[in-house]
Parts: structure tokens; C-alpha cells; sequence
């Protein structure tokens, strides 16, 4: 009977027991700066922006480059104009076709440089009043409008 007693207070009690694991004071968890988190969000959302415009460049160099191709074969070689209205991209490889389009795209870094300079200090103090929150997102907006508003124009090569 003995053995029974001690089965029936064993099988009752729990492995550990609430005071054992209370025996030692767990010490607390430290908190990750504020700083640490904010550095990471800004890292996330940088790599998002500059993994979407790499992802965009291709096609938006393509696009130029037909616009650019086009141009040029209608004005000295129009035999190599198909049907369609558009030029192999082979016959685009040519120096004159590739200069013109990294002279564009060289005065269209410097353009784009501008509006940086010019608007760094009256955003910032729009930020401090407004919040940055909303200075951010109407930034992404105004880079997708841009490069909506550049393949529009590219649409129409004339």
C-alpha cells in the first residue's frame, strides 16, 4: 500500500514545481535601443526603393533606347524600319544610337540632381511641421509618379 501512495502523489505532481522555477529571478530581457530599431526599419525600406528602381532600369533603358533607335533610323536609314513601326533591337546597338542614349541619360542624372538641392531644406522644414511619415510617402509617390510620367512620354516617340 505503501508503493500505491507514493505512485498516486507522484502521478500528481507536476515535473517541475511552481517554487523550483521561481528559485532562480530570470533576469530581465533588455530592450534592443529605439535607435537600433529605427536604423532597421531605414535599411528595409532603402532596399526596397533601390531593389524596385534596379528592377525598373532595364526596361526603362529599353524603352529609350527604341525611342532613340527609332529616331535615328528614320532619319538616315528607314529600309530598316519594320512594318510595325519598330526597329531589331540588334540594329540599336550601334555607336551613334548608344551615344545619343548615354548623353541622355547623363544630362538626365544632372536634371534629376536638382530638385535634391533645391528642396532638401523646405521639405525638412515641412517634415518638422507635418511629420515625416507623410513627407516619406508623398517622396515614394513622387518617384513613381516620375517614372510613370517618363514611360508616358516614352510611350508617344515622335
Amino acid at each position: 500500500m505503501h508503493a500505491e501512495s507514493q505512485r498516486a502523489s507522484v502521478e500528481g505532481d507536476a515535473l517541475l514545481s511552481p517554487t523550483a522555477s521561481n528559485d532562480a529571478p530570470r533576469a530581465p530581457r533588455p530592450k534592443k535601443p529605439w535607435w537600433v530599431l529605427l536604423v532597421g526599419l531605414a535599411l528595409l525600406l532603402i532596399s526596397i526603393v533601390d531593389v524596385g528602381a534596379f528592377l525598373a532600369e532595364a526596361p526603362r533603358v529599353r524603352v529609350f533606347e527604341a525611342n532613340v533607335c527609332l529616331a535615328w533610323y528614320s532619319e538616315h536609314e528607314a529600309s530598316a524600319i519594320g512594318a510595325d513601326g519598330s526597329v531589331p533591337e540588334k540594329l540599336c546597338k550601334i555607336d551613334a544610337v548608344q551615344q545619343r542614349l548615354a548623353m541622355i541619360f547623363g544630362w538626365q542624372e544632372t536634371f534629376d540632381a536638382i530638385p535634391s538641392i533645391l528642396l532638401a531644406v523646405p521639405f525638412g522644414a515641412l517634415a518638422d511641421r507635418v511629420g515625416r511619415k507623410w513627407i516619406f510617402a508623398a517622396s515614394l509617390m513622387g518617384l513613381q509618379a516620375s517614372s510613370a510620367w517618363m514611360l508616358l512620354v516614352c510611350e508617344w516617340p515622335g
